[in-house]
């Protein structure tokens, strides 16, 4: 075999090399910066959301008989998600100071229920909206 010929096949391998690298790299960077879709686009997207629920007499509170979640939370949720044009799905029950354990579980979106950070350490984990009501205990 005459030197211009292996240099030359020598080249094209080592081209055809590099090529597949930078194929390799490209389909690589094209898989790490895939978007995973959040639940804000997906509830945006399905018009619904998954909501859970603390249980607290009169606030939030599941009818024995007909197992309807009923109270005044629920009925703030419900209103503000008619006006909004989103379906509420009460998915499931969350335990106070659970939220963050519930919340990246991805069964539900957003804890639909006027509970506070009642275990400290989930107040830096959670973002908390505006409150639908203020109450004052002491009042007799």
């Amino acid at each position: 075999m005459n030197y211009a010929k292996f240099f030359s096949l020598l080249a094209l391998v080592v081209a055809l090399a590099a090529l597949g690298k930078v194929y390799t790299n490209h389909a690589a960077s094209q898989s790490q910066t895939a978007h995973k879709e959040t639940a804000y686009e997906r509830v945006i997207r399905t018009r619904t959301l998954r909501c859970g629920y603390a249980l607290w007499p009169v606030v939030e509170d599941i009818d024995p008989t007909t197992k309807v979640l009923k109270g005044t939370a629920p009925d703030f949720a419900n209103a503000l998600a008619a006006k909004l044009d989103i379906k509420i799905k009460w998915v499931q029950e969350v335990i106070w100071g659970e939220q963050v354990e519930a919340l990246n579980s991805g069964k539900i979106d957003a804890i639909c229920a006027p509970d506070g950070p009642f275990v400290y350490p989930t107040a830096a984990l959670v973002d908390y909206a505006e409150p639908m009501a203020y109450t004052n205990p002491t009042m007799n």
